[in-house]
């Protein structure tokens, strides 16, 4: 069994890759839409309340500063979804 350093160490790291695996259709899709994709990370309830565009903080999904989603999303799905929002504007 693990020591509790070990399996901290290991829960960030699986952690961390998470992450990286949740953003990536979204930045497949800006890259192949020609967007621009910037990944803002927030670390703290004070980054979530200053900087969220939802307030539910766990992900959102922005395109030209309006909310594209608040959970994750395949290429294709974003890809219906940016299309909705751009009908509607």
């Amino acid at each position: 069994k693990p020591s509790a350093p070990q399996q901290t160490r290991r829960e960030s790291q699986w952690q961390k890759l998470r992450e990286v695996f949740r953003s990536v259709h979204a930045k497949e899709y800006a890259a192949d839409a020609g967007l621009r994709f910037e990944e803002v990370a927030l670390r703290s309830a004070e980054d979530v309340r200053r900087l969220s565009p939802t307030p539910y903080g766990v992900f959102a999904l922005v395109l030209d500063g309006r909310l594209l989603a608040y959970h994750y999303l395949l290429q294709k799905q974003i890809a219906a979804s940016a299309e909705r929002l751009a009908r509607r504007a």
